[in-house]
Formats: C-alpha cells, sequence, structure tokens
C-alpha cells in the first residue's frame, strides 16, 4: 500500500526587510492557512520526511510544528479538503522526530499531542510524525509515527 505524502510547511510573515520576491511568496503561500502570525503551505507531491524538510527550508520555513488544538484544526481541515480531491487518504508530514521522546524540529518538545495510536505516543516504531487528511472525521487531524522514507518511485505527483 502506497501513502500519499505531502510536505505541510511552517512560515513565519515575512517581515518588511525580506526581498520583494520572498514577500511575494510568503503571500502566496498563506493563501493556504494561516494561525496568528504563522502560515501553513500544503504540497502534495510525495516525498521522503528530509526531502519534505528540505521544501520547506527552500521556503525559508520548516515542516510544521503543533503546538495546540486550534493549530491542529486548521491544518486538520486544509489536510481534509485535499483530501476530497483524491481516492487516497493524504498524510502529510509534520515536523515531529523521535530522539529519547517526541521533539519539534524547532527544538520544542512536543506538549500538545494527538496521536491515533497511543502506541506511536509511548513506544514509537518509527521517528517522524504525519498527519491524516482523511475523508472520515473519526480519524482526521490524528497523528501517525512513521519511517520517513515513504514514497514512491515517482515523486513528479502532483
Amino acid at each position: 500500500m502506497r501513502l500519499l505524502l505531502g510536505v505541510l510547511l511552517l512560515v513565519s510573515l515575512a517581515s518588511a526587510t525580506q526581498e520583494i520576491e520572498t514577500y511575494y511568496k510568503y503571500r502566496k503561500l498563506c493563501e493556504h492557512a494561516r494561525y496568528g502570525e504563522v502560515c501553513f503551505y500544503f504540497d502534495t507531491r510525495f516525498a521522503t520526511f528530509s526531502n519534505a524538510e528540505n521544501v520547506c527550508r527552500s521556503y525559508g520555513g520548516r515542516l510544521a510544528s503543533i503546538l495546540d488544538p486550534c493549530e491542529n484544526e486548521i491544518i486538520a481541515r486544509k489536510a481534509y479538503i485535499l483530501s476530497q480531491t483524491t481516492i487516497q487518504t493524504r498524510v502529510f508530514w509534520v515536523g515531529g522526530v523521535y530522539q529519547r521522546g517526541w521533539s519539534w524540529l524547532d527544538g520544542q518538545r512536543v506538549g500538545y499531542q494527538q496521536f491515533a495510536n497511543p502506541n506511536d505516543q509511548y513506544n514509537p516504531p518509527y521517528s517522524c510524525l504525519s498527519i491524516i487528511g482523511s475523508s472520515s472525521w473519526n480519524v482526521n487531524g490524528l497523528w501517525l509515527s512513521g519511517s520517513g522514507r515513504f514514497a514512491p518511485a515517482d515523486d513528479s505527483h502532483p
């Protein structure tokens, strides 16, 4: 079974000192979803965890850190909407990594948690986090641990 994995990008709003090109890039990204001073961008191309993080860095951001239920709801709602455009459930990488405990790539420890399976939280078989975008609301927005290596042979999928 192949999982459709996308990139979920966390980007802070551009400051007045940044280049115009970057500002327009950020402004375009903010059309996806915004929470306070943070913009989320959803890339539906297939990617490994490390490739997804590299895409985020190319935009000046990181894979998303989900710090509270409101952020999770905003991200889950957009993931749900994107899942309506395909027959496959979409799963998006977020910036959670496991190294003696769950933390975000920006260094913050995972406080707020929405794991799909208790084993993902307490005894994770894998080291990266993704969020489910599903047509079933009872699983939409839940977190899954993964190896970070899920990516089909064809990375050109839109």
